[in-house]
């Protein structure tokens, strides 16, 4: 039997959180995940010298490990988390109280009680309103807390490797200022070891590295903003067009130098940020010397002619060489379901559980490559490429489980075997041609989640006048010999423009994705803009002090068009019964990663003139529930807030388990009848009081609510805003945590208002 390839390529990135006009970093993102994801990945070939892969790390973040393996990086989590307990100031402890938990929060702080207790003090809704002297935090909680937001991002290899990790992690508690010293120094020493780990592993032949554009663009949008509507053409792109092409071989030149620099090859291969490409670019990476790119699977199925799509089995496993103006390169299209098995649905499955899952889907691709026989006349390669830093943080034992018996499968099993991409290609080359190529990304192969939005148009736009005032000083520097040369530098305003071009500042922007960092990232993509003014020695627009995040509610596709009365059951019945009800689809979970999947897959409300009706439906509702005792339990509670401007906050909570514990509520009716807790905040406080309990609650299939609005306290006219929240459901009926486990939409709320007797005229149509 032929064997089959697989080839994973591991994408490591951060974006440029070093301020080039005072040398300090923004946020602790470089310096924490070297403590996990880049060392671990690194660290654990030691012990499978036979496994092959291929790993991206972008050229933004080997300078930054760079920097912090010197020693000289500083960072402001940094500052905070050295500064003596004792001596912190009011504003620096709420620093701490409210970034100190930046880490996930279920698979990382549950598992360390002290760093949980600490986090169940201060609670899941602080914020800088929250008055600290009541959360009765001490010297010693904020020292702890400095010394666990640091510990908690030492991985699985770290642990194994520096004894003096796992004795602070037994000690728990009381830490002094002398541990905090130890883990600086263990942080340093591992930053340090990771760039020659990689070199090393290279030069024995076991991995492959290679590269992306120096600062990460989207290269087809550096090319031309155009290629947006060209790529959907209802995504409209900014009215200034930006096209800058030689924008994107200057940052290809500052990789490939830095590159040999670092690893003493050049890269054979590509990583086209966010797997974006688009023909134009294709000249520019055969110049540039790469031999190979990749993309991903939807890319490749939209680049055959029309009529031409071919079925996964028949296309996806095998090279391309993809043509373009008489040039060409070499590509790969990775299986986007394995992908993001591996990145968002193993975390949830035991290792061995699902690394078989993995070997089952191979067994199925092989035969699927079998079964088109003449299409694979070279034996079929499996192409895996996805973020390797981010999905570790949410997998038991940082995810060292699930890769030690991944890797350990890979090199035991006969017939599959593992590679580099350049050694497949130079064992067997491409033998069929793409004569085109869709401009797209792995993201729904379009360009959506950077452009279109007006939050993202508007960074665009201010991104082009930044670039052509530098082009302007440029050409006004190298026509007037010496003019102004102490005011400008040229090189570092270039620099802050090649930053601003960066995929991570407009991933940000829109309602695609959020972060507890949306802030910091649109106030850092500004500062870079400001600072190419500065380099020039020009005046920094005042419009560039304004922030282009802004809080919108969320736009609801199809709000609601008539009075509904739809049977409170659970169930999809008759779809006639919320037929013209509003309807909020959650297709797109928020995160560093794109996730195609979560909990809710839609939010339909509607009402008549005394009730309001929600539905919650489900992606899987089988995986809401576990059987206990031979009974199937649900495991989640369902909080639907409501806001208005005319009454105080109201909540109401619904269990999706049939059992109340009466001690808790004693008001409420038994007979296994599910209910909903309605309750109001208090005034002047963050705390909320039960005033009602209804039954017009069921879950099923989904989950199904009716309350009046005279008992929410609202009537005709007013102004609502609507929001779902999972918590898991913990021992009786009360949430195992104040964590949530999702929120929908996660940032922003559904906003309507009250009808009256005139709605369903407003609203008739033919």
């Amino acid at each position: 039997m032929r064997p089959l390839y697989v080839a994973f390529l591991w994408h490591m990135h951060q974006p440029a959180y070093k301020d080039p006009a005072t040398s300090t970093y923004a946020m602790p993102w470089v310096r924490l995940h070297a403590c996990k994801s880049y060392f671990d990945m690194a660290d654990v070939l030691d012990d499978f010298p036979d496994v092959r892969l291929t790993f991206n790390l972008v050229p933004s973040l080997l300078i930054q490990l760079d920097d912090y393996a010197a020693g000289t990086a500083q960072d402001s989590f940094l500052t905070h988390f050295l500064k003596p307990a004792d001596g912190l100031t009011e504003p620096e402890r709420r620093f701490l109280l409210q970034n100190f938990f930046m880490v996930n929060w279920n698979s990382v702080i549950r598992r360390h009680g002290r760093y949980w207790q600490l986090l169940y003090r201060r609670g899941t809704n602080y914020t800088s309103r929250t008055n600290i002297n009541e959360l009765k935090f001490r010297t010693e909680d904020f020292r702890d807390l400095q010394v666990w937001h640091n510990l908690a991002w030492f991985g699985f290899r770290a642990r194994l490797k520096y004894p003096e990790i796992n004795e602070l992690i037994a000690k728990g508690q009381r830490f002094s200022e002398d541990d905090k010293q130890t883990i600086y120094r263990l942080q340093t020493e591992i930053a340090a070891k990771i760039i020659p780990a990689y070199r090393a592993a290279q030069q024995r032949g076991q991995i492959e590295i290679t590269t992306s554009p120096f600062f990460h663009p989207i290269v087809p949008l550096v090319i031309s903003t155009d290629n947006a509507s060209r790529s959907s053409a209802d995504c409209r792109p900014p009215a200034e067009r930006f096209a800058h092409p030689e924008d994107v071989v200057s940052q290809l030149d500052r990789a490939l130098k830095l590159h040999e620099t670092l690893f003493g090859t050049r890269p054979a291969g590509l990583w086209p940020p966010e797997g974006a490409v688009c023909a134009e670019m294709v000249p520019l990476v055969d110049k540039a010397g790469f031999k190979w790119m990749l993309s991903d699977e939807e890319v490749l199925q939209a680049s055959f002619p029309s009529g031409e799509a071919r079925h996964r089995s028949r296309a996806l496993y095998k090279p391309y060489t993809v043509t373009h103006e008489d040039t060409a390169v070499n590509m790969l299209f990775r299986d986007r379901e394995l992908a993001d098995a591996i990145g968002f649905h193993y975390l949830n499955m035991r290792a061995d559980d699902a690394v078989n899952h993995f070997f089952g889907q191979l067994r199925t691709i092989r035969e699927g490559c079998d079964a088109a026989g003449g299409d694979y006349p070279n034996p079929p390669v499996v192409p895996v490429f996805l973020d390797g830093e981010n999905p570790w943080e949410a997998y038991p034992n940082d995810g060292g489980d699930f890769l030690v018996e991944l890797y350990r499968r890979l090199v035991t099993t006969p017939d599959v075997r593992t590679t580099t991409i350049s050694r497949y290609l130079d064992e067997f080359p491409p033998r069929d041609t793409l004569k085109a190529l869709h401009p797209g990304s792995w993201i729904q192969h379009s360009f959506r989640v950077w452009i279109g939005h007006p939050e993202e148009n508007e960074a665009w736009e201010k991104l082009a006048q930044a670039h052509n005032a530098v082009a302007r000083a440029a050409a006004t520097a190298a026509s007037v010999r010496g003019a102004k040369s102490r005011e400008i530098n040229l090189d570092l305003a270039w620099q802050s423009v090649y930053i601003a071009e960066g995929s991570d500042w407009f991933w940000w922007y829109g309602d695609d994705y959020t972060s507890d960092n949306d802030a910091e990232f649109d106030n850092l993509f500004r500062k870079h803009l400001m600072n190419a003014y500065r380099f020039i020695g020009a005046e920094v627009p005042r419009e560039l002090s304004e922030p282009i995040k802004r809080f919108q509610n969320v736009s609801v596709p199809k709000p609601p068009t008539r009075f509904i009365s739809p049977i409170i059951d659970g169930r999809r019945s008759s779809f006639y019964e919320w037929e013209g009800a509003g309807i909020y689809e959650a297709r797109r979970p928020s995160g560093a990663m794109h996730q195609r999947e979560a909990y809710i897959e839609r939010i339909s409300y509607g009402f008549d003139l005394e009730t309001l009706y929600v539905r919650i439906a489900y992606r899987n509702p089988a995986e809401l529930g576990v059987f206990v005792d031979e009974k199937y339990r649900k495991q989640y509670v369902i909080d639907v807030e409501l806001r208005s401007r005319t009454t105080h906050n109201v909540r109401f909570v619904v269990d999706l388990d049939e059992v109340w514990r009466e001690s808790d509520y004693p008001k409420i009716p038994r007979d296994d009848m599910i209910t909903y807790r309605l309750l109001r905040r208090c005034a002047d406080s963050a705390e909320f009081e039960p005033i009602a309990i209804g039954d017009s609650v069921r879950t099923e299939e989904v989950t199904e609510l009716a309350v009046p609005f005279a008992q929410l306290g609202l009537g005709p006219g007013d102004p609502v805003e609507l929001a779902v929240t999972m918590f898991p459901l913990g021992p009786g009926t009360r949430p195992a945590s104040s964590v949530p486990v999702e929120r929908c939409p996660k940032k922003g709320n559904i906003h309507f208002a009250v009808p009256d007797e005139q709605f369903e005229l407003d609203n008739w149509v033919v």
